[in-house]
C-alpha cells in the first residue's frame, strides 16, 4: 500500500503554504502510521497554513454512517480519529452538498469518509473556505473539492 505526502511552497507576498494530501485509501492500521507522520511533519514545520485531505476511512460521528457496518461493537476509532484531529489542531472545513462521500455499490450503506481538514490559520486567512461533495461517477467515493 502506498500513500503520498506532498509539501508545496507557493508564495503570496513571501508566505509559504503547506499541503499534505492523503490520496489513497487508509486502513485503520495505515492511517495510524501515516497519522504519526503527518503529526511529525506539522510539528517540524514553521508554516501555519495547513490542509490535510483525503479518504481517512473513518467517521467522526455515528450520523456519518448509515447501513450495515463491518466494525465491531465497542470500536473506538471515532474517538481516536477525533483526538488525532484535535492533536493536529485542525478543523473540518464546512461542507456543502451531499452528506456522504462513500457508497456501497448495492446502495445499502453509505458513510462520510473523505474530508478536508484545515488549520485555524487557514480558516482565518480564507474564512469562506468550504468543501463540496460532488456527484460520484465510476468510483464508490465521491470527489471532494475545497473552495477558498
Amino acid at each position: 500500500m502506498a500513500s503520498s505526502f506532498w509539501k508545496g511552497n507557493a508564495s503570496e507576498k513571501h508566505r509559504k503554504y503547506a499541503l499534505l494530501p492523503y490520496i489513497l485509501l487508509m486502513t485503520y492500521t495505515t492511517r495510524k502510521y501515516y497519522g504519526d507522520t503527518v503529526r511529525q511533519l506539522k510539528q517540524s514545520s514553521q508554516e501555519g497554513l495547513w490542509c490535510v485531505l483525503g479518504d481517512f476511512n473513518c467517521i467522526r460521528h455515528p450520523s456519518e454512517r448509515i447501513g450495515k457496518c463491518e466494525r465491531l461493537y465497542g470500536d473506538n476509532s471515532i474517538q481516536e480519529f477525533n483526538e488525532w484531529i484535535d492533536d493536529l489542531e485542525v478543523l473540518e472545513a464546512p461542507s456543502l452538498g451531499r452528506h456522504f462521500t462513500w457508497f456501497r455499490p448495492n446502495g445499502e450503506s453509505r458513510s462520510r469518509l473523505d474530508r478536508f481538514l484545515i488549520s485555524h490559520e487557514w480558516r482565518d486567512r480564507w474564512p469562506g473556505s468550504v468543501q463540496f461533495t460532488l456527484p460520484r461517477n465510476f468510483s464508490d467515493h465521491c470527489p471532494i473539492l475545497l473552495r477558498t
